[in-house]
């Protein structure tokens, strides 16, 4: 009898202890958006990894549950409602008690109304991001933006923008991101801009289009943001700065003034673009002529302003065969607001830096 009472008793522990549910003491972060991606810590007690254990957000299934330690364990919040939201950790079928200190804030409507813009030429990519002047002050931690080359089943994925060095924007002001580099124009591009609020999570905004369009843009969580960027970065390549274009050097007689020009092919055309530096004066383009060491096959003489930071596409012969073994050679016309005119000549084969001078005109007889 003794026996039997004893083997009652040791059961009746084994079952209470087993039964025990797991405990919820803090989730970090307690805030998250509703559109989901948000990994979470939740912390407590009775998280052993065997049996499994499951974990609702609102009554919706968390994804992505690694258990850490007994009283740790991380979850992917899944998309909610705006409001409070009960978290519950379930194993072997016995519950926690219903957390309470969670909240699902809707930040998709991007309330500092954050805008990208993308634009570019044959030789530059820029990626504008202006906030609102109404916001709050963000922290853009993080810009990735490529082009899609190919088709659907094979495609290469060329990054333009890569850069991870926090920077603050303000409301009401814009940040630029840029790179010399050579896009297809009908190729479509993607931006992901990751954003970091005073009181709110993380989150990202999604361009999609092509260069000088409008585009698409959307709100993703930080998990999905990550998986974008990987899945892209996998299939792709990184492009060098200025892609394959090269670029020249300053006038190798001037190099105080700082304008470039390079000369290359695109889509079977020959395509010169003329850059000016930043601190660089605004310049007018009165005349611009193409050839090589002999001959003259095209020019322009409709006078163009290119403004410091800025480019111009000269020339753009789509009937004339290009030879990579030839050197050609192009001349502009150029004078300075003040009235100063001088030639500007680029003398190499395309797609090679050349070499790049500055001429004074020459003197009209008298």
């Amino acid at each position: 009898m003794r026996r039997i009472i004893l083997l009652v008793l040791i059961l009746s522990l084994y079952i209470g202890c087993a039964q025990k549910p797991p405990t919820i003491t803090k989730v970090d972060p307690s805030i998250a958006p509703t559109i989901g991606g948000t990994e979470i810590t939740i912390t407590g007690t009775g998280f052993k990894a065997s049996p499994a254990i499951t974990v609702t957000i609102g009554g919706n299934p968390a994804t992505g549950l690694k258990v850490i330690s007994k009283t740790s364990l991380k979850a992917t919040v899944p998309h909610g409602i705006a409001g409070p939201a009960d978290i519950v950790v379930t194993k072997a079928k016995v519950k926690s008690l219903p957390y309470k200190g969670f909240i699902y804030k809707e930040v998709i409507h991007n309330n500092n109304n954050i805008k990208i813009t993308v634009s570019g030429s044959y030789n530059y990519i820029r990626v504008n991001v202006k906030s609102d002047q109404s916001g709050e002050p963000v922290t853009i931690a993080l810009v990735v933006g490529g082009a899609l080359v190919g088709d659907d089943k094979q495609y290469t994925w060329q990054i333009f923008i890569e850069s991870d060095s926090p920077r603050k924007l303000l409301p009401g002001k814009e940040l630029v991101f840029e790179n010399e580099v050579q896009i297809d124009p009908n190729a479509i591009c993607k931006v992901i801009i990751g954003i970091e609020e005073y009181d709110n999570p993380p989150y990202a905004i999604y361009w999609e289009g092509k260069v000088n369009t409008p585009g698409k843009s959307m709100i993703l969580g930080m998990s999905e943001m990550k998986s974008l960027i990987k899945a892209l970065i996998e299939k792709g390549k990184k492009m060098d700065r200025r892609g394959s274009v090269v670029v020249s050097g300053r006038p190798t007689n001037r190099p105080d003034y700082d304008i470039r020009m390079s000369v290359s092919t695109s889509l079977g055309n020959i395509c010169a673009t003329v850059m000016l530096g930043q601190e660089a004066k605004p310049v007018t383009i009165l005349i611009s002529f193409i050839g090589d060491e002999t001959n003259i096959f095209g020019s322009t003489s409709s006078p163009k302003k290119l403004l410091p930071g800025k480019s111009i596409n000269l020339v753009d012969l789509q009937e004339h065969k290009t030879n990579m073994d030839v050197v050609y050679r192009i001349e502009l016309v150029i004078e300075e607001d003040n009235g100063y005119r001088f030639i500007l000549q680029w003398k190499g084969r395309l797609n090679t830096p050349g070499e790049l001078e500055i001429q004074e005109m020459p003197k009209m007889k008298s």
